[in-house]
């Protein structure tokens, strides 16, 4: 349905970060979804899901892993 749902998140100080929220995919992960493989992203895009909450943490960089189920990217 074009969104993403963070299901997990690490940091070294306590933060509030929104686990099971969903937000619209933007271009990096669409093409995370149809390249079917782990990405680093070592700049977060400009529009990338949750940025205020990353840029507030000082995130600076990403990984995102496509699930696959049977072969075929699922979520």
């Amino acid at each position: 349905d074009d969104t993403l749902t963070l299901v997990a998140a690490w940091r070294e100080r306590e933060a509030a970060f929104p686990i099971g929220d969903r937000r619209p995919l933007n271009g990096a992960m669409q093409a995370l979804r149809a390249r079917g493989r782990p990405m680093r992203f070592d700049v977060l895009p400009a529009t990338a899901p949750f940025l205020e909450e990353a840029q507030d943490l000082g995130v600076r960089s990403a990984v995102g892993v496509p699930i696959a189920v049977d072969g075929r990217v699922w979520g």
